[in-house]
């Protein structure tokens, strides 16, 4: 069973004069937030300093980040924009890209395909098909 106490964080719902707070994660799970350390023992402990501790966040429309695009239509595309977004505290999204009538769409099929698998970062939810402007 893995575990995680993170410790002296506030929770990103709480006011600025709300008590510091301890979190402590089970098999990924959060088992229980205390103001004082849990009883239990955690694998691993994390001292947050008085930071704010903030679920992870989703981007319903990003086309790329980090010099890559969905529309680049391949997967080393898809996992440098799965890293970046993981660099600024997103952890899913949505491949945002658009179909374009009368051509290959291989971007399409290449987002589909990736969407699901192990990006090393951010988690690929699905495809978000953006209406082409004209």
């Amino acid at each position: 069973m893995a575990s995680l106490l993170i410790k002296n964080c506030k929770l990103y719902d709480a006011s600025d004069t709300s008590a510091l707070q301890s979190v402590l994660i089970r098999d990924g799970l959060i088992d229980c937030i205390t103001a004082t350390e849990p009883g239990a023992a955690a694998d691993q402990a994390l001292d947050a300093g008085g930071r704010i501790l903030a679920p992870g966040f989703i981007d319903v429309h990003i086309q790329g980040a980090g010099g890559a695009d969905v529309i680049d239509a391949t997967p080393e595309s898809l996992q440098t924009l799965s890293r970046t977004c993981a660099r600024f505290g997103t952890t899913g999204f949505l491949a945002t890209t658009v179909y374009m009538p009368g051509q290959e769409n291989r971007h399409v099929r290449v987002a589909s395909e990736c969407t699901g698998c192990d990006l090393g970062g951010a988690h690929l939810l699905g495809v978000h098909l953006d209406r082409k402007s004209t």
